[in-house]
């Protein structure tokens, strides 16, 4: 049982430290915070076996970090091209996520989406998925591996490169990561806004996201180039066709709780897609 009175407590956290117990540890253990224990074990001289075990420990804890960074990913992912699944892994990663010297990382307010992001990336690499939450509510799901990393980097630029020679099947892939992570759609009924968007700070990206739409047949422009790029898509052939191949995936919804939201409840985009195509009968 953890002492309740200071002064108990002080000499409980005294004797672990005696005893080789770590700063570390010892704020974990008893809750407290770091600078009181800190104060508390200033002055403690430490027995030789104890400074052994404190070493020997982080030194266990070192090799065990460095170890899950270096996990090794299945040989026929350096061997073999693109896949549809690894197109889409790769460009969640692109655009609402990041890639780290030694971990990639998906966000998403989206659980569907972080789902399958961390099904994906497990299927494909052999990794244990991590989760996580922000303090707005956004999920987290990060793959530790510097292997993964260093493979993800080397291929970024292939990647932009070749998108518009592969398979339909990869570029449809790439298309709704895109649109899932950064876009939108846009039906004001009293004022006649009708288009369907993308926004992203890398106007590389977005030229790619053109040319691939444009090879569907579907017309695209970019906007405010500027100030926030963007990719607008008008028209009802040009948008009819784009619910028709790419659309939003299902759980993707404007989020109410956000200061700039136009609609007062949660609501999927591919339905707000279905009322502006209705609308132009």
């Amino acid at each position: 049982m953890k002492p309740r009175h200071p002064f108990e407590l002080k000499a409980k956290v005294i004797k672990r430290r005696q005893e080789g117990e770590s700063l570390k540890r010892l704020v974990v253990e008893f809750g407290l915070p770091k600078s009181t224990v800190q104060g508390w074990i200033a002055n403690i001289l430490l027995s030789q076996r104890a400074r052994n075990r404190i070493d020997e420990r982080a030194r266990q804890q070192g090799r065990s970090i460095r170890s899950n960074r270096r996990l090794v990913l299945p040989p026929t992912i350096y061997s073999t091209p693109f896949s549809p699944d690894l197109v889409r892994f790769f460009a969640h990663c692109l655009f609402d996520g990041s890639i780290r010297h030694d971990q990639a990382i998906y966000y998403s307010s989206h659980s569907t989406l972080a789902q399958k992001f961390a099904e994906n990336g497990q299927i494909l690499f052999g990794l244990k998925p991590r989760w996580g939450r922000n303090k707005d509510g956004v999920l987290r799901v990060h793959f530790f591996s510097r292997n993964l990393a260093e493979f993800l980097l080397a291929r970024k630029e292939m990647l932009f490169k070749n998108i518009g020679r592969m398979e339909r099947a990869h570029q449809l892939e790439f298309l709704k990561a895109f649109f899932n992570d950064e876009g939108s759609v846009t039906f004001r009924a009293e004022t006649g806004k009708k288009a369907v968007r993308g926004y992203q700070k890398n106007v590389k990206i977005l030229e790619i996201v053109v040319s691939l739409l444009h090879g569907l047949g579907i017309d695209s422009k970019l906007e405010s180039l500027n100030h926030s790029p963007e990719i607008a898509i008008r028209g009802r052939e040009n948008i009819k066709k784009f619910a028709q191949v790419i659309n939003f995936d299902a759980g993707v919804s404007f989020l109410a709780t956000r200061k700039n939201s136009y609609y007062s409840k949660p609501i999927e985009k591919r339905v707000v897609l279905r009322q502006l195509l209705a609308s132009y009968r």
